[in-house]
């Protein structure tokens, strides 16, 4: 189980996701959505990579509705996310 302090970490990566594919207004919902599930999963303490995961499907499920973000542009960002996570270098978005 994680604890609320490992939980603002979660909250800059998944910014740091969405900011690396959209900017601007484009972003805003969707980045609005994301804070609320984090702020959601804070209440449950979740395992971090299952919330980061269903965190992701949910950008995803938004941004398909508009014709974004691939699958594979996702796998990748989950890896990005995993290396920093082990501490593997840095890892730049």
């Amino acid at each position: 189980m994680i604890s609320v302090e490992i939980q603002p970490q979660l909250e800059r990566d998944f910014e740091a996701i969405v900011k690396n594919f959209y900017n601007g207004d484009e972003c805003t919902a969707i980045n609005e959505a994301v804070k609320l599930f984090v702020e959601r999963e804070k209440k449950r303490h979740t395992i971090w990579e299952t919330t980061f995961g269903a965190a992701l499907e949910t950008v995803r499920k938004r941004v398909d509705a508009k014709g974004g973000i691939s699958d594979e542009e996702i796998e990748q960002a989950i890896q990005r996310v995993r290396q920093r996570k082990r501490g593997e270098g840095e890892v730049r978005y």
